[in-house]
């Protein structure tokens, strides 16, 4: 951009030179009779040559200079450029945006349990860094990645078959997330779509008869499937009165997904759910719940599992716990940060996590400071109106959207702060802003425009939301 806004300058002033040329030799020349009429030709000629002395012949050589010598500075630090002509384009970034998952954290995941169980003894321990011996002692973590929490068979069978996992050349394939809740539980991937608890007979057996993917805009996905064996959940007893073994041959639908994306579709919500996912969404673990339910055989029978509803299968839920899942953060991950900060470039998250892991994890990368502000609709849900005038000057049906308000994460008891276009400056002084899909969407493409640079964290979203973010932080 500067060398074009330098070529622009030396263009004016030839302009200028080719004017007086041809003003001088086509008007006043012929005036002065003591001269010789000078030629056309020669007039044009010289405008030509002024022109095309705008470029200086040095100028392309001082370009490739400057991107080699860039290129040398950048091998010196141990970054390594495969396309040079992208040089100058970096050297024009004023923001950058990251995913969370496999970016500011490692691809690994690790089970950190299952919680909100009747019996819930699975602890907390921290985000990040290594676990040394005692907390993996602690934790009740064995050396082969099983849990030794005792988990029953619905929560088990969950973790084990509601996923998009395969097998190729004997090796499980899919989403680290999915491997190691698998491996949590101990259970064996024998072919595609089927899992069983052991090699051998009185194994438990899960086949999936029909899966339905994730879906960002949903925020879950669900599988059904063909339970045949004893019902015998994780380091627990098989179902049945007394621990008898009942050999069952039944067809289950399991579910997993966000938090408030379940809430609704569980047939009895726990009294300690909202504060639960707070808790270790603040502790910035990744939180996914757990529901299933037996399909009764009169509604099975005879029936193609492919042909089946997904809205009747994903209602009336049995809730089967908390499954708490964390990856640590990357180690250049705060340095990279903190240089890219002192650099005066913007850096912000852009990630499809719950906003409070979210803030947790911003906070521990040196993306923030502050605390946070997380903008979502007002409690009461009131509506703001704004008529829509016609052409007659009659007014149409009002237009109505939820009003938005900016609420505190570390503390929910303080009186929200009504959302604002205008404030948005003042706000960012003394928090650091988050702002979640739900919110997002409910936001004009003026408002996200204006509010865009000033937020840190986009949690929550939908892919097709983070190319929204992009194209209007590229607007401004």
């Amino acid at each position: 951009r500067e060398a074009l806004h330098f070529l622009m300058i030396l263009l004016v002033f030839a302009i200028c030179a080719c004017g007086y040329v041809l003003y001088d030799g086509l008007v006043v020349a012929p005036t002065r009779t003591e001269e010789a009429p000078r030629s056309t030709f020669k007039l044009f000629l010289s405008v030509s040559h002024i022109i095309t002395s705008v470029v200086p012949p040095e100028f392309p050589i001082m370009l490739s200079l400057a991107v080699n010598l860039s290129l040398v500075a950048l091998v010196r630090q141990r970054i390594f450029c495969t396309e040079p002509f992208r040089v100058p384009l970096a050297g024009r970034v004023e923001t950058c945006c990251f995913d969370k998952t496999g970016t500011l954290t490692s691809d690994s995941m690790e089970v950190g349990g299952v919680h909100g169980l009747p019996d819930d003894s699975a602890p907390l321990a921290p985000i990040g860094g290594h676990a040394t011996s005692e907390e993996v002692e602690q934790e009740g973590r064995v050396s082969n990645g099983c849990i030794a929490q005792p988990l029953p068979f619905l929560t088990t069978a969950v973790m084990a078959a509601c996923s998009g996992l395969t097998v190729v050349d004997g090796e499980v394939v899919g989403d680290p997330l999915e491997r190691a809740a698998l491996q949590a539980v101990g259970w064996f991937m024998i072919g595609t779509d089927l899992v069983a608890s052991k090699v051998g007979k009185g194994a438990d057996r899960l086949q999936v008869l029909h899966r339905f993917p994730f879906a960002s805009e949903l925020q879950r996905m669900a599988v059904v499937v063909r339970h045949q064996g004893p019902g015998c959940g994780h380091q627990g007893s098989a179902d049945g009165a007394g621990g008898a073994r009942t050999e069952h041959d039944r067809w289950l639908a399991l579910v997993k997904g966000s938090c408030e994306a379940l809430r609704p579709r569980l047939r009895e919500v726990p009294d300690n759910f909202e504060s639960l996912q707070a808790k270790l969404s603040k502790a910035g673990f990744r939180v996914l719940c757990l529901a299933a339910k037996v399909l009764p055989p009169e509604t099975t029978k005879g029936v193609d599992p492919t042909q089946m509803v997904r809205e009747s299968l994903e209602c009336d839920l049995e809730f089967c716990g908390m499954l708490v899942l964390r990856n640590a953060i990357k180690a250049q991950t705060s340095k990279t940060v903190k240089q890219l900060r002192r650099s005066y470039h913007r850096v912000l998250m852009i990630t499809g996590d719950n906003p409070l892991t979210a803030c947790q994890v911003a906070t521990q990368v040196s993306m923030a400071e502050g605390k946070f502000l997380v903008l979502e609709p007002a409690e009461k849900e009131a509506l703001s109106a704004s008529p829509a005038v016609s052409s007659n000057g009659q007014a149409d049906v009002a237009v109505q959207r939820p009003t938005l308000e900016w609420r505190s994460q570390d503390d929910p008891s303080k009186t929200p702060k009504t959302f604002s276009v205008a404030k948005l400056k003042d706000l960012t002084r003394k928090y650091t802003l988050c702002l979640p899909g739900k919110a997002l969407s409910l936001l004009t493409d003026e408002d996200l425009e204006a509010l865009a640079p000033f937020v840190t964290v986009f949690a929550r979203v939908s892919p097709q939301q983070k190319e929204q973010v992009v194209t209007a932080l590229n607007k401004k």
